[in-house]
């Protein structure tokens, strides 16, 4: 084959080792010769990399912070709410995926607004909670302190049943100091003489202290009369 060709270069390219230049063909024939007592040691060091490299990724996913949300559960898997605020008391029930009935007592059952019950599905199953600075594993709060914390009397509590018939409870009280979280409370037993306190966005707080109407179906727009008609 003559030396101009393209098939020759292709084959024959220098590839630079150490302080030569060796042909790929010379370099095969190089590693054939050398036998399996000689690549056994690249064996074992490659395997010891590998293992190497997996430990330190182990290391690394166990000591990555784990991201927490308010509650594991999905949107999907909400079935029913009760919001109980000092102002109202609302029934939502899910009629189908994007639907959901609206009981205000002592008024009928209506259509519910479910852009509104969206927002808050995502808020509860997507926010994660504030941390605080001198408790990171949670803040115990016995009932004798439960006024400063306004969980005495809370501003809103929240229970969410589940389709398996679970029931999960969410009991906000009082802002906190910096204006950015409120104290909350998930789960709170039943007649407990302390409870763990959580830091919940001001998201949560805002989208369950809606007004009445916000969660209603808006009325539907009367269809405007065409020119030709009105003539």
């Amino acid at each position: 084959m003559a030396r101009g060709s393209w098939l020759y270069y292709s084959t024959r390219c220098p590839v630079s080792l150490g302080t030569g230049n060796f042909p790929i063909p010379d370099l095969m024939r190089s590693i054939k010769t050398m036998g399996a007592a000689a690549i056994r040691p690249l064996i074992t060091t490659a395997l010891l990399i590998l293992a190497a490299l997996g430990l330190a990724a182990l290391v690394y996913f166990r000591e990555a912070p784990q991201v927490e949300h308010i509650f594991c559960f999905t949107p999907q898997d909400v079935v029913g709410l009760t919001l109980t605020t000092p102002q109202q008391t609302l029934e939502l029930r899910r009629q189908g995926p994007d639907q959901w009935d609206l009981q205000k007592t002592p008024e009928p059952v209506t259509a519910a607004n479910s852009a509104t019950v969206t927002y808050l599905l995502t808020l509860l199953t997507t926010t994660e909670p504030g941390r605080f600075r001198a408790h990171p594993e949670g803040l115990v709060v016995s009932s004798s302190d439960w006024p400063q914390f306004g969980l005495a009397k809370p501003q809103a509590a929240l229970d969410i049943r589940l389709r398996d018939n679970s029931i999960h409870t969410l009991v906000l009280g009082n802002p906190s100091f910096d204006g950015q979280f409120v104290y909350g409370v998930l789960d709170p037993p039943p007649q407990p003489k302390e409870l763990q306190v959580t830091l919940v966005p001001m998201a949560l707080q805002t989208a369950l202290g809606r007004p009445p109407e916000d969660w209603q179906a808006p009325a539907p727009q009367p269809e405007s009369a065409s020119p030709a008609a009105s003539s």
